[in-house]
């Protein structure tokens, strides 16, 4: 593993700091109805995936009460 910035920036393997980001992906846009817009986050959207394995969605219009239930399945074991 690198230990230096130098050494970072020549190793094509490393992983950058923008690598590690979690894509944020608005929703809002797909709501013009203009198919480039559909299109532009369509592509976002599979970006993500394709390249991180999952995203942040904001805009996507589903109500916070379900969101909350939709947690409450969700089991993550504390360490």
């Amino acid at each position: 593993m690198p230990h230096s910035t130098e050494e970072t920036n020549n190793n094509p393997m490393a992983i950058k700091p923008a690598e590690l980001a979690i894509p944020i992906i608005d929703l809002e846009p797909m709501r013009s109805g203009k198919s480039e817009d559909v299109h532009t986050t369509g592509q976002q959207v599979y970006e993500a995936f394709r390249d991180v394995g999952f995203a942040y969605i904001k805009n996507h219009g589903l109500p916070q009460d379900l969101l909350d239930e939709a947690f409450e399945w969700v089991y993550i074991p504390q360490p």
